[in-house]
């Protein structure tokens, strides 16, 4: 008897996510900080999409929120998405496109404070 596996979407659909998570924040990053702000960055935005994502199972299952469930999944969306940062998406193309498209070093009110030092 083999183990039968039937994800849910909103597991699937969470799971695929969990790749793009390093890219959302290099797309909030400056090219400057620290890789702990980062990495502190990356773990906040895996809370937020654990929390909706449980959220969102709660309320078409009628299931009461679990936290502590939530926190442990949190866990191991940042470590998934670290891994997929670091296994599959440094230093390809579409990860430094991330990492210089919204936010840069020198934007108009760098350039403004330093023009009026």
């Amino acid at each position: 008897m083999g183990i039968m596996i039937d994800p849910s979407p909103i597991g699937v659909l969470g799971l695929i996510l969990n790749f793009g998570l390093p890219l959302l924040v290099g797309l909030i990053t400056r090219p400057s900080w620290t890789p702990q702000v980062k990495g502190t960055l990356l773990l906040l935005v895996a809370l937020i999409k654990t929390i909706l994502e449980a959220w969102v199972v709660a309320l078409s299952s009628g299931v009461p929120f679990n936290f502590w469930a939530v926190l442990t999944a949190t866990a191991v969306n940042f470590i998934l998405a670290v891994g997929a940062w670091f296994g599959l998406l440094k230093g390809t193309p579409l990860a430094e496109l991330a990492k210089r498209s919204l936010v840069k070093d020198h934007d108009l009110i760098d350039d403004e404070l330093s023009r009026l030092r």
